[in-house]
């Protein structure tokens, strides 16, 4: 998929066009800086409610795909802290240790409300251990897995773009 690069002098400079002839007004870069961070922003976000409904919304994120490897040494008591690019979750993936085949193997975490958590630990069907995690999303976007020991896997996540940022100087 071939990507276009657009110079931020000549959008700003079309936009200011734009924004000149309706409105009779000029913005400062530092302006322009916010209004461009706010569409993109506005465009990533549509796109992330269609995300996974085709292959060409899965593509137009693929950019902005992260993945984030946790051990039990970064979440000791089952809680995850995201990395500072952290946006959107995808999926938590614990990896357990299977007696069974002596081998690791990655098992599904599904997030949950606080409201389910109580009903979760308390099963009696499906029995809470670390073959059978879930997940609670925290304060300041931290995953909480349950049970809260000590685990190891993958998280993926989408991260936010990057504000524009116009460089210039001026000259005498």
């Amino acid at each position: 998929m071939a990507t276009s690069v657009v110079d931020l002098n000549d959008l700003y400079t079309f936009l200011n066009f734009l924004i000149d002839k309706s409105l009779g007004a000029f913005y400062a870069p530092e302006q322009m800086d916010l209004l461009v961070d706010r569409a993109q922003m506005v465009i990533y976000e549509a796109y992330y409610r269609e995300f996974g409904k085709s292959q060409r919304l899965n593509d137009g994120m693929a950019p902005f795909k992260r993945t984030y490897v946790f051990t039990p040494e970064t979440c000791p008591d089952g809680l995850i802290t995201p990395p500072g690019d952290y946006y959107n979750l995808m999926a938590v993936i614990p990896t357990i240790f299977d007696s069974l085949t002596q081998m690791p193997r990655d098992v599904q975490c599904p997030t949950v409300n606080e409201d389910e958590i109580a009903a979760l630990e308390n099963s009696q069907i499906i029995p809470l251990n670390t073959s059978n995690p879930f997940g609670v999303i925290m304060q300041n976007w931290q995953h909480q897995l349950y049970p809260k020991t000590p685990q190891a896997g993958t998280m993926f996540y989408l991260s936010r773009p990057t504000p524009p940022k116009y460089v210039y100087t001026i000259e005498d």
